[in-house]
């Protein structure tokens, strides 16, 4: 084989290698937007959220603590006072290259009746993408971990 041939095989290679990287990003964002319905909009992430879960109080906080595998997000759940819990995203799980960055949300827990409603108050972000992404990733999440509805 000439130099010119090896040179063209090289290239051919390392086209190949970022056009599969390229194509699973693409495919696992899709397989994301189509099991949470559309992509992400930058409305769902707000300042504040409110959850509403049929679980008793000590039920969510049980929950919330414990990591499954399947759990998308990689995080802390952890108690900062009486009714106040620190919720701190350190970043998605198959999605680490593709968004970096820490959030911390404030989640104070009520009982009302007979559900328990938590209200998720962002303290900080690194960036604004990170804040966006994982806002609209927490809707999924809360109503898989703990079958948790929003409200607006």
């Amino acid at each position: 084989m000439s130099q010119e041939n090896i040179a063209i095989l090289i290239l051919f290679i390392v086209h190949l290698v970022i056009g599969i990287i390229v194509l699973r990003t693409i495919v696992l964002y899709l397989i994301r937007a189509s099991k949470y319905g559309g992509m992400p909009p930058s409305s769902e992430s707000r300042e504040k959220m409110k959850f509403v879960s049929p679980f008793s109080e000590d039920e969510v906080i049980e929950m919330l603590k414990s990591h499954n595998t399947n759990d998308i997000f990689e995080y802390e759940f952890k108690k900062e006072s009486d009714s106040v819990y620190i919720l701190l995203i350190k970043g998605i799980d198959t999605f680490n290259f593709y968004c970096e960055g820490k959030v911390n949300y404030k989640v104070v827990i009520n009982s009302e009746s007979a559900n328990t409603v938590l209200w998720l108050v962002l303290a900080e972000g690194d960036n604004k993408k990170a804040i966006e992404r994982y806002g609209w990733e927490l809707k999924g999440f809360m109503e898989k971990k703990i079958k948790a509805v929003r409200e607006k």
